[in-house]
């Protein structure tokens, strides 16, 4: 405790009693009665639960039996802006946002969107002054916080990794129930008088490290990042299973399998807020019928004037592509289940089929649709109806009215019909999950992508996170199953069981480039389109769910708010596992406590030992909090999280680069990469007996060595120290196989100094590399994997040049996995190479058979 108090760990907090029924909050600053007082809705009774006092405590403080501690924003900030990083790091931003505004947009990159601040929100956001996101004087900052809410399971086991440093915990809601509906308003409402502060006034700090005179700050929440629920809880909207189950637009329900955008009736705002303030004075029966009409009902974040209820809630790509669909494709549509046969999924796997019922109600339901008896069908069970779609190779995904307007309009077309045997296979059975296995266990990986596990379908393995997913379906499977299917003929149903998955691979990879555009947006949404529509076709079973919906609003919300990785939940979500990793006592009433006040010292600690002048002297220290934390480079958030536009030289120790003397082949290369860069012969190879005129400059041998090269927010390593960090793609712009990029690997950095044609002298970042060779003209047709464009990958021999060649680091695309293969089809050795082009800011492209990124 005492050296808790003398470095001011500890966060400030407001203390309330919470009501155990409503959940409505009473200030502990004065007194709060026996029993609760809240009103549902106007002219409903109190609540009238009791608000069990207990005794003063030691420090002379009213409680009662359940407590909620919350953090005020006003004093978090207040920390966060003396952190002298964050100050310098928010300046940057500022000074970069006015640069970028006032520049003219290269043609070639116009729509172009790399940063959240380039978005349409962004840049027609306005603050009170009515001036632009950035506009306001040097000593004043202007920042907009996503906001989340989530709820767990404080005795789970989740596997993810989190340091919490720039998150600000608002408050942890008392359990072990939770709020339900309208009932979470009592919590948002008090963060929302934050922010109406903040809106309107703004808030002026005294001092900062930076700023002795202080500054102000003005600041705004907009982009709520949630699970659908969670969103939908937040904002006032009906549960994802309701009728109007989109926050973007009126789609019922009913007509989820509605695949066409342009036909789907547009929310707007106006609209929303007036039948939201209207269920706010309204009594409980009109509110019901408001929400049963509309599916609105009222939220505090209404009272911020900036708030848009349809625009601000984003579609969380972690929650829906890479936990939403790929997982639902792989598990629900396939089947995966490694002690089963492999089959066709023409069926559903056999966990999710209704139980099968009695011969007796079979024979009755066959009667009534043979003698077309529509009441006898309409009061058949579910189990009956959807038996009978089996039996006629119907669509049977859906609920009963679909199942039932699948048989009336079969039996208008058709007399007779047979019953069909049922299937009990999955697509990714023990056959495809083994290959899939030995493929995994070859391919060679950067170190920043968290490969699946081995045992995935395996009921021992457990749950897969986001991140494995993402690699399981993007890599692994995308390799195996085109090594296995995609060389069958195109009118197979395991080569459009392919295509189609790799439709779904494609958005989603789109989804997740850290830039986007207009070419992207449009590339996604036929991708997207193009895997829903055939995934009804070739799956009848397949259930058409609101995350297939939400997936065609992802455009919407890459044009409002940007690239996909800088508005998703994957920061959040593991924060929130950090929570559940902190030992407690195990009582509700008291673990909430023991969660803010341990997750804020463990943020303000390590925000502390930041310090330069900390770190200094207990470098150990922090280092090994650091180990304990896992601050690791894997998994899609290290890469969310890295600048696009971040370059430069780094070493594992932290220490300066090695001095070393090249080898002439290098010197030679170095001369020819500068010389060809100018277009004049400036530099010669210094040594020897050269001879050089008096316009050239002798180059020197003497250059430093490093470990890694931090580029594009993404780190390589050479040869020696990564075999899968320096796998490399570069441009190929000069290819005539229609692959644009050629493999490399990196064999050193290098940082040299040279005489510039000035007086001055240049030190320039370089890298060492050989090619990996093509395969021979003759065998590049009989690649089927070039079939598939880059999301497919390509064949290459497995024998690098002899050649050393020297590059600058923008010449990087990206990089591969790299995967053995001992093909039938191609004589030879290969190696398989999937481009991981997920950060670079590049073009996309149309292939003979998808629309694919390069």
């Amino acid at each position: 405790k005492t050296v808790l108090d003398s470095v001011d760990l500890d966060p400030c907090v407001g203390r309330y009693v919470q009501c155990p029924r409503c959940y409505a909050l009473y200030p502990t600053s004065s007194d709060w009665p026996d029993l609760c007082t809240h009103k549902e809705a106007p002219g409903s009774t109190p609540c009238n639960a009791k608000l069990t006092r207990i005794p003063r405590d030691e420090g002379g403080e009213n409680s009662g039996a359940m407590k909620e501690k919350r953090q005020p924003i006003t004093q978090w900030l207040g920390r966060f802006l003396c952190r002298p990083e964050i100050e310098d790091l928010l300046d940057r931003r500022k000074a970069e946002f006015v640069e970028r505004s006032k520049m003219p947009r290269n043609p070639d990159q116009l729509g172009l969107v790399s940063d959240v601040l380039e978005s349409e929100i962004i840049n027609g956001f306005t603050w009170p002054d009515g001036k632009r996101f950035y506009e306001c004087p040097d000593d004043e900052f202007r920042l907009i916080f996503s906001l989340s809410g989530d709820g767990f399971n404080p005795f789970s086991n989740k596997e993810a990794k989190q340091t919490p440093q720039n998150v600000y915990l608002a408050g942890v809601i008392p359990g072990p129930g939770k709020p339900s509906t309208s009932q979470i308003n009592h919590h948002t409402s008090l963060i929302v008088d934050d922010f109406v502060r903040f809106w309107e006034t703004g808030v002026r700090y005294t001092r900062t490290t930076r700023r002795k005179d202080g500054l102000s700050v003005r600041a705004a929440t907009a982009p709520v990042l949630c699970d659908a629920l969670g969103s939908r809880q937040l904002c006032g909207y009906g549960s994802p299973t309701s009728t109007f189950f989109c926050t973007f637009c009126w789609l019922r329900y009913s007509d989820i399998e509605n695949f066409d955008a342009a036909s789907w009736p547009v929310r707007d705002c106006n609209e929303h807020r007036y039948w939201a303030e209207l269920w706010e004075i309204s009594d409980a029966n009109t509110r019901q019928t408001i929400f049963e009409d509309h599916g609105i009902r009222y939220t505090p974040l209404l009272r911020l004037p900036y708030f848009d209820p349809v625009q601000h809630i984003v579609v969380d790509s972690m929650h829906n592509l890479y936990l939403g669909l790929l997982q639902r494709h792989c598990r629900s549509i396939w089947g995966m289940d490694f002690s089963m046969e492999d089959g066709d999924g023409s069926s559903r796997p056999r966990a999710t089929m209704p139980k099968l019922p009695s011969p007796a109600r079979m024979a009755e339901g066959r009667q009534a649709l043979e003698f077309n008896d529509i009441p006898r069908l309409t009061s058949l069970r579910t189990d009956v109806l959807f038996y009978l779609c089996v039996e006629m190779d119907l669509r049977r995904g859906g609920r009963k009215k679909d199942f039932l307007r699948e048989l009336i309009q079969w039996r208008v077309a058709h007399l007779n019909f047979e019953e069909k045997e049922e299937k009990k296979t999955v697509v990714l059975g023990k056959l495809i999950l083994s290959a899939v296995g030995e493929d995994r266990e070859k391919t060679m990986l950067p170190r920043w992508v968290d490969p699946a596990p081995a045992r995935v379908g395996q009921k021992k393995q457990g749950k897969l996170s986001a991140d494995q997913w993402r690699s399981f379906c993007t890599v692994h499977l995308v390799i195996s199953l085109i090594r296995l299917w995609g060389n069958l003929p195109k009118d197979s149903r395991w080569y459009q069981m392919l295509t189609n998955f790799l439709d779904l691979v494609t958005a989603v990879e789109i989804a997740g480039m850290l830039v986007t555009s207009p070419e992207h947006i449009s590339a996604y949404t036929t991708s997207m389109t193009r895997y829903l529509i055939n995934m009804k076709a070739l799956y009848k079973e397949a259930v058409v769910v609101p995350n297939h919906h939400f997936a065609l609003h992802i455009p919407d919300y890459l044009r409002l708010w940007g690239p996909g990785p800088q508005n998703r939940g994957f920061g959040f979500e593991r924060f929130n596992y950090k929570l559940q990793q902190i030992r407690t006592n195990k009582r509700f009433g008291e673990i909430e406590t023991t969660y803010m006040f341990t997750a804020t010292r463990m943020a303000n600690l390590l925000s502390l030992l930041s310090l330069d002048k900390v770190r200094g002297v207990v470098r150990n220290m922090y280092a090994r909090i650091q180990k304990y934390l896992g601050i690791a480079e894997r998994g899609t958030r290290s890469h969310d999280v890295s600048p696009a536009n971040k370059s430069g030289v780094g070493n594992t120790t932290s220490k300066p680069g090695k001095r070393i003397k090249i080898n002439d082949t290098i010197l030679s290369e170095l001369c020819q990469l500068l010389n060809d860069t100018s277009g004049k012969q400036t530099y010669v190879p210094s040594g020897g007996d050269r001879e050089r005129t008096k316009s050239q400059i002798f180059l020197h041998p003497s250059a430093e060595q490093f470990h890694a090269l931090h580029h594009d927010g993404v780190t390589y390593r050479p040869l020696y120290r990564s075999h899968g960090d320096s796998n490399i793609l570069l441009k190929d712009s000069a290819s005539t196989t229609g692959i644009t990029y050629k493999p490399a690997r990196i064999l050193q950095i290098l940082a040299h100094t040279r005489k510039s044609p000035g007086d001055g002298f240049l030190r320039e970042i370089f890298c060492v590399i050989q090619y990996l060779n093509p395969l021979p003209n003759g065998l590049i047709e009989q690649d089927w994997f070039r079939r598939f464009g880059v999301v497919g990958g390509s064949l290459w021999t497995r024998d690098y040049g002899p050649q050393i060649h020297v590059i600058r680091p923008s010449a990087i695309v990206c990089h591969f996995a790299r995967t053995p293969m001992d093909l039938e089809e191609i004589p030879g050795l290969t190696f398989h190479v999937l481009p991981l082009d997920r950060v670079s800011n590049t073009s996309i492209h149309k292939s003979n058979v998808l629309i694919m990124r390069i």
